[in-house]
C-alpha cells in the first residue's frame, strides 16, 4: 500500500463514492445515487446584460404568479443507469453528468452495478443471468425507496427514466 493510500485508509474517509447493497450472503451489488447538479453559472460581466437578465427573471415570476401555484411545481426526474460488462459506476456517471447539468438539477440518477460487474462479489453456484440481474434491479429500488435514498415515481411530479449500456439493456428487457 501506498503512503497516501494508507493515510486516506486511517482518516476514515470513503476511498470510493459507490455504496454496497448486501442482497443475502456472498451476493453484493453496488449502486452510486448522483443527486442533481446545479446549472454552471453565467457570466455576469457587462451590466447591461445582468439588467436584462433581472427584468426577464421578473417577468417569468409575475407569469407563474399569475397562472396560479400548481405552474410553481417542478416535476423531477430519476435515471436508473445500468452499466455495461467492463463498465463501471464512474464512467456511467461521467455519461450521464451532461444530462444532469442540462436539466439544471431537476433529475437525480441511480447507478447500478449488478453482481458480475466490478467491485461486485458473488457465490460460485449463482447463475448470472438477466433473471438474477432484474431481481437485484427490483430489490435494490425497494430497498432505497423504503429507505428514502430515492422517492417513487409519482405520475405528473417525478418520472423515471430506465437506460441500459450493453449487456445492462439485457436486464430491462
Amino acid at each position: 500500500i501506498s503512503e497516501t493510500t494508507a493515510s486516506v485508509q486511517k482518516s476514515g474517509e470513503p476511498t470510493s463514492k459507490d455504496s454496497f447493497f448486501h442482497l443475502e450472503p456472498g451476493l453484493v451489488m453496488t449502486y452510486r445515487v448522483v443527486r442533481g447538479l446545479p446549472q454552471p453559472e453565467a457570466d455576469h460581466s457587462d451590466s447591461a446584460n445582468i439588467l436584462a437578465q433581472a427584468a426577464a427573471a421578473q417577468n417569468s415570476e409575475n407569469r407563474i404568479r399569475s397562472a396560479g401555484t400548481s405552474a410553481c411545481i417542478q416535476s423531477r426526474f430519476l435515471t436508473v443507469a445500468l452499466p455495461d460488462v467492463f463498465q463501471t459506476l464512474d464512467t456511467l456517471e461521467a455519461a450521464l453528468h451532461p444530462v444532469l447539468v442540462h436539466h439544471k438539477g431537476h433529475g437525480d440518477a441511480l447507478l447500478v452495478g449488478f453482481p458480475g460487474l466490478p467491485h461486485t462479489c458473488w457465490p460460485p453456484q449463482a447463475t448470472l443471468n438477466n433473471s438474477l440481474q432484474a431481481d437485484c434491479l427490483s430489490r435494490l429500488l425497494t430497498h432505497l425507496s423504503e429507505t428514502g435514498e430515492i422517492q417513487r415515481p409519482t405520475p405528473g411530479r417525478r418520472h423515471a427514466f430506465f437506460v441500459g449500456f450493453g449487456n445492462g439493456a439485457c436486464a430491462l428487457a
